[in-house]
């Protein structure tokens, strides 16, 4: 086929990415498989998506005459694999997979930047040419681009039965199909991975050796165009190949020649481009015999690295199966079928199957191996330096962990008595009993009544069956939920530092209801909840207790006693590193205005950090924005004087027929993390201290707070037309002058940069009044 031939249905067609696949060796040649993503830039091009993307691909190869280096590339099959929708439905993506005979990826590499340039300027299209595994790593690497040693590289990779995966067998196809799809992997982390890729030779690393885990990340990558592996420790993925890749590799193994050995192919692997998968720990059976770490390649990369002038990037890489945290005690279960954090295949297996519709992918901070070296001038023995770097890809998944699941769950019994147990707490309690002119062990007994009635006794399996009710409760409430994801993962990188205190607004008794679920259903860990006593009513006080809500007096309500228990407790959960929810209104807000903060709650948490009993505390300003408020009918009966209603069981029971009303949209929104150390130091206090902060310390922190939750609330249409009435003269108005009124309104919010609403934002940005959503980085981005 000649360029000049080239069809109208071609030219409507635009190369969206390159990605190649993997170089296999087959006896003589050499064929590069390549994946390609093509996008009908017409209507008539989108009736031909079948034929569509194979011409084009032949016509990229064929068209231009290769030049003298480049005379080995050949095209030696298109095979057409998958149709991806658009979100208009009009158009789809077609992808394609494109394999070249090629004498080696760089000179493939060099063919087609020139080609996807050419065929650029000739039809007006902006391909994305995006790095591949192996072969483009050679493209911005001169000394890599030598054939023998290029080729010597390549083809070692596919000398290891565990080299990733490009065309799958039934059983790994099976898998994806059926399990690994529903596998949630940030686009943050696919990004992550991509760049690099670009500065550097990828290094996976897991915490655990995994066949299920490794077979997951080949269909991740596969389906992400990252960089495949060409080697991982201990796995063999010859029965998930194509039955002909499986005859040809046992053909090789009776009648082949002897492979090389594995380090030095590895190592040769590594110097030309090739990523590799390496796992840190062995898996933990019911009988296990020597140490729990995995064969030790790390100082084979630190000696492959010395010679490497590019850096060597690992990459932490964790799958979490399930999210359940790590309990204090182990059980039976832990002993026959493995520990949690490093589970046997059979416990493995059941946590897949149970739980891989709510499995997701973490990515710990990338190490540069030539930086680390660089930072560690102090020994150049490779065991010590691998030693150095295991415990920093250990603390990476530590970190990633303790988001996900938390710290080490204690019963509340056993919180209990720790915290009786304490000097300090022991201490205030005889000190409080000298003034009150009674006996210590009268006091204590009290304490440890309150203590029993106050604490929480938190419970991962109650989290996960409330977490299920309220979704079906919310469907039926509300008709869509709009999450600030991008806050979720500001909050999970936060975590990192220390333990998370959310400070939201206080709308409605749905509010904490609300962020447990979205914690669960998003990957992180249910906060513990600072509810009021008026909660504790059966059987709604035994749900909340066991989901994390711990209860404290309503204000005026309690004794000197109470608030020195509550101090003590809060000091402990933010020193055992669990998560804390209270709202610093104290109270829910009848009208929607925000109300005064209060100072209680907010001092606990800043003294426990101020005494470093915590080394530190993430406060995230956070709020929910309901287009109806569940409880209107009860706001505007209380706001017109009448006695509120205390909760209870006939309360919840007359409740119900609420679930035959819609209340419209919800939007769930978080501020940037505010870490608690750095502002005390900036307000001049000097950690550790161990009298109480500044009242005015706090204070000012309190309402930077109110400012920061205020930023969270979004604009909906209710409120324009709520405050255009209320601030209206006259009992009555004009239709137009209140779409005047409403109009002045909506102006001036968004110009002051107020979050609008969908069914604000959506109109203005369709009539170009606004931005795009995508434009706009404080609007919403998710829908639940």
């Amino acid at each position: 086929m000649d360029k000049t031939h080239a069809s109208a249905q071609e030219r409507d067609w635009g190369v969206l990415a390159w990605s190649s696949g993997i170089a296999t060796r087959a006896r003589s040649r050499r064929e590069i498989v390549m994946k390609v993503s093509i996008r009908p830039r017409t209507r008539h091009a989108a009736r031909h998506s079948y034929h569509g993307p194979m011409r084009l691909a032949r016509h990229l190869v064929v068209a231009w005459p290769p030049t003298a280096p480049e005379r080995g590339c050949r095209l030696a099959r298109v095979q057409r694999v998958g149709e991806r929708k658009s979100a208009s439905g009009d158009a789809s993506t077609a992808v394609a997979w494109i394999a070249f005979l090629c004498p080696s990826p760089g000179i493939l590499t060099r063919f087609v930047a020139r080609a996807t340039s050419m065929l650029a300027s000739e039809r007006g299209i902006t391909p994305k040419v995006t790095a591949w595994p192996g072969a483009t790593m050679t493209m911005d690497r001169p000394d890599m681009e030598q054939d023998q040693r290029g080729s010597r590289g390549v083809t070692a990779a596919f000398e290891s039965p565990s080299a990733m995966i490009v065309e799958a067998g039934p059983i790994l196809r099976w898998l994806g199909r059926a399990f690994f799809g529903a596998v949630s992997f940030d686009q943050r982390h696919i990004e992550a991975i991509r760049l690099a890729a670009r500065s550097g030779v990828p290094v996976y690393v897991a915490p655990v050796r995994s066949l299920l885990d490794y077979l997951y990340f080949n269909y991740a990558f596969v389906r992400f165009a990252l960089p495949l592996a060409m080697f991982a420790e201990g796995m063999n993925l010859t029965w998930f190949r194509p039955f002909w890749q499986a005859f040809r590799r046992w053909w090789g193994l009776l009648f082949g020649r002897a492979a090389r050995p594995l380090q030095e192919m590895v190592a040769d692997g590594l110097r030309n481009g090739q990523p590799c998968f390496i796992f840190l720990k062995r898996q933990r059976p019911l009988f296990q015999f020597g140490d729990d770490t995995a064969s030790g390649w790390l100082p084979m990369l630190i000696e492959v690295q010395r010679a490497m002038a590019s850096p060597l990037v690992l990459l932490p890489l964790l799958v979490v199966w399930d999210q359940k945290p790590e309990s204090y005690r182990r059980t039976f279960v832990d002993v026959v079928f493995g520990d949690p954090q490093a589970p046997g295949r059979l416990r493995k297996l059941l946590s897949f199957f149970f739980n891989f519709r709510r499995a997701r992918v973490q990515l710990g901070r990338p190490i540069d191996l030539l930086q680390f070296l660089s930072a560690n001038p102090d020994s150049a023995d490779p065991e010590v330096l691998a030693a150095r770097l295991r415990f920093s890809l250990s603390n990476e998944f530590l970190l990633e962990s303790k988001a996900i699941r938390g710290p080490v769950v204690k019963p509340g019994t056993q919180v209990i008595e720790e915290l009786a147990r304490t000097p300090p707490f022991q201490e205030d309690v005889r000190r409080l009993a000298l003034d009150e002119g009674a006996s210590f062990e009268a006091y204590m007994n009290r304490a440890k009544a309150i203590l029993k009635r106050m604490a929480a006794d938190f419970r991962f399996k109650w989290i996960e069956g409330f977490a299920t009710v309220l979704g079906i409760v919310f469907a039926r409430l509300f008709t869509g939920i709009r999450v600030n994801t991008e806050g979720l993962a500001d909050i999970r990188e936060a975590a990192r530092s220390g333990p998370i205190v959310l400070v939201p607004a206080h709308r409605s008794h749905m509010d904490y209801l609300m962020y447990s679920v979205i914690f669960y259903t998003h990957g992180l860990i249910a906060p513990h909840i600072a509810s009021g006593d008026n909660l504790t009513f059966w059987p709604m006080g035994p749900i909340f207790r066991h989901c994390g809500a711990f209860f404290i007096p309503r204000a005026g309500k309690g004794t000197p006693l109470h608030f020195l228990v509550l101090r003590h407790y809060v000091r402990k959960l933010l020193k055992e590193g669990y998560w804390l929810e209270f709202y610093i209104e104290g109270g829910r807000s009848r009208s929607g205005k925000s109300l005064s903060p209060k100072y209680g709650m907010l001092s606990m948490v800043v003294d426990a950090v101020a005494s470093g009993a915590a080394p530190d505390a993430m406060l995230v300003p956070a709020a929910i924005t309901y287009e109806r408020v569940i409880e209107e009918r009860s706001y505007v009966s209380e706001s017109s004087g009448a006695e509120k209603k205390k909760e209870s069981l006939g309360g919840l029971a007359r409740s119900a027929k609420v679930l035959g009303t819609r209340y419209g949209q919800v939007y769930v929104e978080f501020n940037r993390p505010i870490s608690l150390q750095a502002f005390l130091r900036d307000q001049g206090v000097q950690l550790p201290i161990e009298t109480a902060v500044r009242k005015e310390v706090v204070r000012r922190l309190a309402h930077m707070l109110m400012h920061k939750i205020n930023e969270c609330l979004v604009v909906t249409p209710q409120h324009l037309v709520a405050f255009a009435l209320l601030t209206h003269p006259k009992r009555g108005i004009e239709r137009e002058k209140l779409l005047q009124r409403v109009g002045f309104i909506l102006n001036y919010v968004a110009a002051r940069g107020a979050i609008l609403s969908d069914r604000l934002a959506e109109p203005l940005a369709a009539v170009g009044l606004l931005p795009a959503r995508s434009d706009r980085p404080g609007l919403v981005s998710e829908t639940e």
